[in-house]
């Protein structure tokens, strides 16, 4: 269950990234409030605002730390037991 709670957020997360690219904005210029409704304009508003934030939200920082820490078996639970026997069983076999 947590695994697919996981794989719901991250979608969540990716589907706000979709999705800010195609939002409307609002800007503000002197005393005049303008709505961005052009793809093109309201992609380059996003990236000179929460673009760079919300990627940051969607790296899979767990499995970036557990590769590098050789542990890469699964996401949502302590899982080195299962690395551990599947470390016994390859010594095992050589």
């Amino acid at each position: 269950a947590e695994f697919i709670i996981e794989c719901l957020v991250d979608l969540y997360f990716y589907i706000d990234i979709f999705i800010n690219f195609i939002s409307a904005s609002k800007v503000e210029q002197g005393l005049e409030i303008i709505v961005v409704n052009k793809v093109k304009d309201i992609a380059k508003l996003y990236f000179k605002g929460w673009f760079t934030l919300d990627v940051l939200a969607c790296l899979p920082i767990d499995y970036i730390t557990r590769a590098n820490d050789g542990k890469l078996v699964c996401s949502f639970t302590n899982c080195d037991h299962m690395q551990d026997s599947d470390e016994a069983g390859g010594r095992a076999l050589k």
